[in-house]
Formats: C-alpha cells, structure tokens, sequence
C-alpha cells in the first residue's frame, strides 16, 4: 500500500515538473537611472541609464529606444509626468538626436536600434545619449517643453510593446543662454514591468 503511494506521488511530481517545462514566462522589467541634462553654448544633451530586465524564461528583445521633445510651457511647472508624454493631434513633438556616448556624430533617432536578444535571466544595460540639435551650429531660439524617451520592446512571440516615460522638463533660451531650467520625472528611479505573463508552449 505504502509502495503503491510513494509510486503515485513520485508520478505526479514527474508528471508536474514535465508539464512545467512548457510554461512560458514573459516577464521584463526596465529602469531609467542617472538622468541628466548638459547646456552647451548651442546644443542641449539629455543622458540616461537604462537597465533591461528580463527574469522570465524566454527571450526578449528592446527594439528601440528613441527620445523626443513634446512643446508645452514648463516655466511653472515642479515635476513631469507619464501625462505628458501622451500627446495629441495638436501636440508639437521635436525628435531628438540619438548620438553615441564618446562618439559626437548623431544618429536619427529612429534608427538608433538594438538587434540582440535578452535570454531569460538575464540583464543588459545601455548608456542612452540624446541632443535637440543635429550640429551645434549658433542659433536663435528657446528650447522648452518634456523629453520623452520611447522604448520598444518585443517577446517571443514577436508581440510587441510600446512605453513612454518623461526624463526631464526643460527650458533654455538660445544664444545667451539667460533662462537655463530642468524639472525633474515623477517616477524617475523607479523599477517598472512592461508585460508579465503565462502561457502554455508546446515544443512543435
């Protein structure tokens, strides 16, 4: 009788740990760090660190990380947030040049991409440089609204998936450079999920 339950127990644990091999985990995390913004005489630069976090079991991919600036007035403003990065048909969106760190020959930002996966357990980190200008030729003009940084992320089963995050509200009067502000993100710091989630696979 004993026998027959220990060889009942032990066929379900196998059976269980079997059938848990074909549980896909989709799980990926990302954090925005060291956020700062650098004046030159003619150019602006905005600088992050972003850390990728895949703790689920199948790979996933960062597509692209873009960065842009939404025009809105941030005189008065005390902190940005995911609001303002949801913008409308009326909305003034400037795309900002994604440039290398060490290297200064931007890139557009639209095709500044990454093709590597991230295999489950595993993390990666990137240095994200971006500037409101293509050349730091002198020019006449005021620089003011919220950068928004755009990621793009894709998982096994090549869904994809889109986030936007506020790095910095800023405002800077070109040539004299008389007015210089940045205004900090409200999550800024902060450890945030893009998907998690369960599915059974088989393995054909």
């Amino acid at each position: 009788m004993v026998a027959t339950l220990i060889a009942v127990i032990s066929l379900v644990i196998s059976l269980i740990t079997f059938s848990l091999q074909f549980i896909a985990h989709d799980q990926v995390a990302y954090l925005l760090s060291n956020v700062t913004t650098a004046f030159w005489p003619n150019n602006v630069y905005f600088v992050v660190s972003l850390s990728v976090f895949n703790t689920g079991n199948r790979p996933v991919a960062l597509i692209s990380a873009t960065a842009d600036l939404v025009e809105m007035k941030t005189g008065q403003r005390q902190e940005v947030t995911d609001f303002d990065c949801v913008t409308s048909p009326t909305s003034t969106v400037r795309e900002l040049f994604a440039t290398s760190p060490g290297n200064d020959s931007p890139v557009n930002a639209a095709v500044y991409q990454y093709g590597a996966t991230i295999d489950g357990g595993k993390l990666i980190t990137a240095n994200l440089v971006f500037r409101r200008f293509g050349d730091d030729a002198p020019r006449n003009e005021t620089v003011e609204g919220v950068v928004c940084l755009r990621l793009t992320f894709a998982d096994a089963t090549e869904i994809r998936y889109f986030v936007s995050r506020p790095l910095t509200g800023v405002i800077v009067m070109y040539p004299d450079q008389s007015t210089q502000k940045t205004i900090p993100a409200g999550r800024s710091s902060v450890l945030s999920l893009v998907v998690d989630k369960k599915r059974f696979e088989l393995p054909f």
